[in-house]
């Protein structure tokens, strides 16, 4: 004769497992995709900063044996163009009075993220830059 235990705890194990899989799952998700997207913000503002940092050095030779200012906004557009370009981003770059202002975007995919249909973020960097002489 055998003994058998209540039949209403049957498979409350196999439910609490599940749900702390999921957790542990999502919480673990969240982590990695998240550090992820931060590193690509980082990133973003970082090309940016570049971007406009080559655009500053865009200078204007007769200007400079002058003694004006010396920065030629045509050529730092140009040049802070070139720049995303050579790092494959997509950015939009203006002069704005004395200001070379630098937009980027980047988007980078998901690995854990991915299963729960985010398949990636995308993020915007930003810089300016001062086209006049200290």
């Amino acid at each position: 004769m055998s003994v058998r235990g209540p039949i209403g705890d049957r498979g409350s194990v196999t439910v609490y497992a599940l749900s702390m899989i999921v957790a542990v799952f999502t919480v673990t998700g969240v982590a990695v995709d998240g550090s992820r997207a931060a590193q690509a913000a980082a990133h973003a503002n970082a090309i940016a900063a570049e971007a406009a940092r080559a655009g500053g050095q865009a200078i204007d030779p007769a200007a400079a044996i002058r003694g004006d200012d010396v920065v030629d906004p045509a050529a730092a557009v140009a040049a802070a163009q070139s720049y995303l370009a050579a790092a494959d981003v997509s950015g939009t770059v203006a002069v704005v009075g004395n200001r070379l202002i630098v937009d980027v975007q980047i988007t980078t995919a998901t690995t854990f993220l991915a299963i729960a249909g985010i398949d990636g973020f995308t993020l915007d960097g930003h810089a300016e830059s001062d086209l006049t002489r200290s």
